[in-house]
């Protein structure tokens, strides 16, 4: 196999290439090995069909990785029915320790099958290592992706920090979305934790906006993490009374901001896929208004605007901005008025369709397709395995498409 990739932006470094502990007989193929995709709870094919059919998610199938499969052999995590009981159970352990031990353990006979384990957040693989560790699941390459976890690493104990140490020799390939991330990771760990772009499904794109005679703007800001800033956010509605702002989000730190002296800042949950394009559609900003972190919070939402045909005003933190670059508008931290500007100045470019046309475009020129996303997981499936090439390598992180060639 060979990749194509038009520009690169960083080497590997040491990881945890298979060794003599590591069984890596029961490889089929160099060609076509075979990779367990370890999902949360709730997120697996069977659920996520049933999510898609009701019009809950955008993708057919979760997270794109199964644009890998005409190179490895994918199997899934299944979620198991659970009574009430078990399921507070199972997700009070998850909230105490930070992953998903109980999910892990059910599912560890599809995990032993396979020649690799891709994972999609901390959750998934700090559980796996802990069963390779307690013995309860073969010792098999471990790729492991990290969200959250070095947003808390500062404010965890020295005795939380040495427990995830040890959980980490059994992570083969640490990754991550972001390059702070990728950064302070490396630098915890001693060794390198890859940048991996995520990306989007091109499933969408709404009508160039069109003034209102009123001249006031629209604004959405869809979004559940837990890094988004809702409270500047609201400051921008209270002291500009032309911009409408409509927040989607399920979280109650943001329905508790509704007040009646800020009418035109409104909060409400999207229902459904419809919901959301239909939001798009009306608004002539897309905003992700954001508090700082590390693991460019909010990139999901960002990249649908701009699919959408939106202009999207970002708050600079998170690395977010290597993803999206000139692009977007963005405001710094905390700065309402400075995201009231950018706003304003975004909504002025919106009905500019050409140049919205070429900003979606550069989702595509820079890999950030879903089908990209699938493809480095093919690329970090050879690495873990120790048969890749430099240029393999490299490609992962790269933002560029990622070409696969027999």
């Amino acid at each position: 196999m060979s990749t194509t990739a038009t520009n690169g932006d960083g080497h590997i470094g040491r990881i945890n290439a298979p060794g003599p502990d590591r069984d890596l007989t029961a490889i089929k193929t160099f060609n076509r090995p075979s990779a367990y995709v370890h999902l949360d709870y709730g997120r697996g094919p069977d659920t996520w069909a049933k999510a898609y059919q009701k019009g809950i998610v955008f993708e057919e199938q979760p997270y794109g990785y199964h644009w890998a499969q005409t190179w490895v052999n994918l199997n899934y995590s299944a979620d198991a029915p659970e009574p009430k009981a078990v399921s507070l159970l199972r997700r009070g352990f998850k909230f105490l320790f930070g992953f998903d031990l109980i999910h892990a353990f059910r599912n560890r006979r599809c995990a032993d099958s396979a020649d690799v384990i891709w994972t999609h957040t901390e959750s998934e693989y700090l559980a796996d290592a802990l069963l390779m560790k307690l013995h309860l699941m073969k010792r098999i390459p471990l790729v492991g992706q990290s969200i959250w976890l070095w947003d808390k690493w500062s404010k965890w104990s020295p005795l939380r920090k040495r427990f995830h140490h040890w959980l980490f020799e059994e992570v083969t390939v640490p990754t991550t979305h972001s390059a702070l991330n990728s950064k302070l990771g490396t630098e915890v760990l001693g060794r390198t934790v890859i940048k991996v772009p995520f990306g989007i499904e091109p499933t969408f794109e709404v009508p160039v906006s069109q003034p209102r005679p009123d001249g006031r703007l629209r604004v959405v800001a869809p979004g559940n993490d837990r890094h988004r800033d809702w409270d500047t956010l609201k400051k921008v509605a209270r002291d500009n009374s032309d911009i409408e702002i409509v927040v989607l989000s399920k979280r109650r730190r943001a329905s508790r901001l509704i007040s009646a002296d800020v009418p035109n800042f409104v909060v409400r949950s999207a229902v459904g896929i419809k919901d959301l394009i239909a939001a798009y559609d009306a608004a002539d900003v897309v905003a992700v208004p954001l508090l700082g972190n590390l693991h460019a919070s909010g990139i999901t939402v960002a990249m649908e605007g701009i699919n959408a045909g939106r202009p999207v005003v970002l708050t600079r933190t998170g690395g977010i901005e290597d993803y999206l670059g000139g692009t977007a508008h963005y405001a710094e931290p905390g700065d309402a008025i400075g995201l009231a500007t950018a706003i304003r100045a975004a909504a002025v470019v919106g009905q500019d369709r050409d140049l919205q046309i070429a900003r979606r475009s550069h989702l595509t020129n820079a890999g950030l397709m879903i089908k990209d996303f699938g493809s480095r997981h093919v690329l970090l499936t050879r690495l873990a395995l120790g048969i890749s090439t430099p240029e393999e390598d490299i490609a992962i992180s790269c933002f560029a498409p990622v070409v696969l060639q027999h």
